[in-house]
């Protein structure tokens, strides 16, 4: 037995650390995509569908979609704590945080915990293949198959840096971040990072050290499909290490949790999404868009904040409907949703549905089979801005895909999802169909960027246009491509004639936008309206943003 009670003062902090994370796991919770990013993925899905590749590569309904067609090659990476050898060398050996039981041992400064005491590298090796055989089970019905690459101890990638083992996710998409050292591979491949514990910063502060608080129940992290484009070198799922089959964690290791972040990998959302988000909204409306997948009834909330014990509903109750208005049960025991406690699921039950499986097929194709960022079908526009940090109060912009007439992004309404409230610089780069475009800025002020700041559009990597100065009360710049043809159809930019310290008249425009925070949407008709507020001019600094999110699994997440 080697004793490691002699653990010096440095790492015995490292181990206090451990013992405050020490997680119940009893929340749930999750960081939705934003609308504009929805609205995205739905204008790029149905455009998918409907053109010759997409025709070539779906099939005609998700009851013809093959069956394991599709191999994804998984890569492990493990984290590990570092700790000294009692030879006198200087060098180091490390101890994987699992199981619980040993971790809260360390924590506790037991002198009688020895190195033996914790799982070796082959006992983590046999969690991951019992996970693996269930993650296969699980998606047997899928498109999917999934076969781990570094299945051989000898090829183990292993981190022993400690900002692993408790992993702040604010560091998920660091360039030099500990997940961009290990990442193996492109977009099709699967990297799974074991983790002790995953927090998150909150609102709240620390009582003892005065900081912001974090929150150490999350058990899941996935990267979207469309989020890895930006940030490649993280992409991928984050699970601790006891969610895993047998790993330990109460009432949620029979690996589940895995099961649910590949799922959302693969771009599934939750099948309660879209509910109860907003204050005075009905979460049962037939407008919601809920999972954007036809075949999961729209439910109020996640079965944990509905139900004690979903268990009962299949052993003869019946299934419970939290929207009755609305056709369908709720999916009590659909991967996708959440429940309290893994003994209210009976053995091998569960399931993805028919559409799920589309959905995530579709999502593949477009995001993940190619490393390129845009189909063969789109473009690559990038919208840069210098705004004033009091944009919101006198502008905004709006983006339609002419060819459709849908509104793409509406600043009134998105402008959050762009970045912090205060930025300076908005620079939004993304894959969207073929098409025309339509970019309208409209400024109540009238005097466009006379203090400064311009607005650039590039298709392609071509600069189509760059606006600045005093364009007045609107300006429109038209853009994009026609189907078949590759090259960057020339702007149209339309400012509105401006008069130095004078009024400003508007061009006459067929359907302009209205300035409506109140509502975000932009009117099928009518004359450009705009408050009043004092001028503040569209002046620079700069922050920028990327389309795209993660998700984050709070407490019991599979299900």
């Amino acid at each position: 037995m080697t004793p490691i009670y002699f653990l010096p003062s440095w790492l015995l902090a490292a181990t206090l650390l451990l013992q405050r994370l020490t997680p119940t796991f009893s929340n749930c919770g999750t960081k939705d995509p934003s609308p504009f990013e929805q609205r995205l993925d739905q204008i790029r899905i149905k455009h998918l569908k409907n053109s010759p590749q997409g025709r070539r590569l779906i099939a005609d309904s998700c009851e013809d979609l093959c069956t394991q067609c599709v191999e994804i090659d998984v890569y492990f990476h493990l984290s590990a704590i570092p700790i000294p050898t009692d030879d006198g060398s200087g060098s180091e050996q490390f101890i994987f945080p699992h199981p619980l039981e040993s971790v809260a041992r360390l924590a506790a400064s037991d002198a009688t915990l020895a190195i033996e005491d914790f799982a070796s590298l082959q006992d983590i090796y046999s969690l991951i293949d019992t996970n693996m055989q269930v993650l296969n089970e699980r998606y047997a019905e899928s498109p999917f198959i999934f076969t781990w690459k570094n299945a051989d101890p000898a090829s183990a990638s292993v981190s022993a840096n400690p900002d692993m083992v408790d992993f702040a996710l604010e560091t998920l998409f660091d360039e030099n971040g500990v997940a961009a050292e290990l990442h193996t591979g492109d977009a099709s491949v699967l990297n799974v990072y074991l983790t002790y514990s995953q927090c998150l910063l909150t609102e709240e502060t620390d009582p003892d050290t005065g900081e912001a608080a974090s929150d150490c129940s999350i058990v899941g992290v996935a990267v979207f499909p469309s989020y890895q484009q930006a940030n490649r070198r993280a992409d991928g799922v984050y699970v601790n290490y006891s969610t895993l089959s047998g790993g330990g964690l109460p009432s949620n290791d029979v690996g589940l949790t895995l099961v649910h972040e590949v799922g959302h990998w693969l771009g599934l959302y939750h099948t309660f999404q879209n509910t109860g988000e907003d204050e005075g909204v009905d979460p049962c409306s037939p407008e919601n868009g809920n999972d954007y997948v036809a075949d999961t009834p729209i439910q109020s909330a996640s079965s944990q904040e509905l139900y004690e014990c979903s268990l009962s509903f299949y052993e003869g109750e019946e299934l419970p409907d939290s929207c009755p208005d609305l056709a369908g049960s709720d999916p009590v025991f659909n991967y996708m949703n959440y429940v309290s406690d893994e003994k209210c699921w009976p053995p091998g039950v569960g399931e993805f549905t028919c559409g799920q499986y589309e959905r995530m097929y579709m999502q593949w194709l477009l995001y993940r089979r190619s490393n390129e960022p845009c189909q063969d079908n789109e473009i690559d526009i990038e919208i840069s801005m210098e705004i004033s940090e009091l944009f919101t109060e006198e502008n905004a912009f709006y983006l339609t895909y002419v060819d459709t007439g849908e509104v793409v992004l509406n600043s009134t309404r998105d402008f959050e999802a762009l970045g912090p409230p205060y930025q300076t610089e908005v620079k939004s780069d993304f894959c969207a169909p073929v098409g025309q475009y339509s970019l309208v800025l409209v400024d109540n002020a009238l005097n466009g960027f006379l203090d400064g700041g311009f607005v650039e559009v590039t298709v392609n990597g071509d600069l189509v246009e760059r606006v600045s100065g005093n364009f007045g009360e609107m300006v429109t710049i038209n853009f994009g491509n026609t189907a078949g043809d590759p090259g960057t159809v020339p702007s149209n930019s339309t400012p509105s004639p401006a008069i130095e310290n004078g009024p400003t008249q508007s061009p006459v425009m067929n359907n302009p936008p209205t300035l409506s925070p109140e509502n975000g949407t932009v009117p099928e008709g009518g004359t450009s309206q705009v408050s009043d507020a004092s001028s503040h001019g569209w002046s620079h600094t700069t922050i920028s943003f990327v389309i795209g999110w993660a998700i984050l699994c709070v407490g019991i997440v599979h299900m």
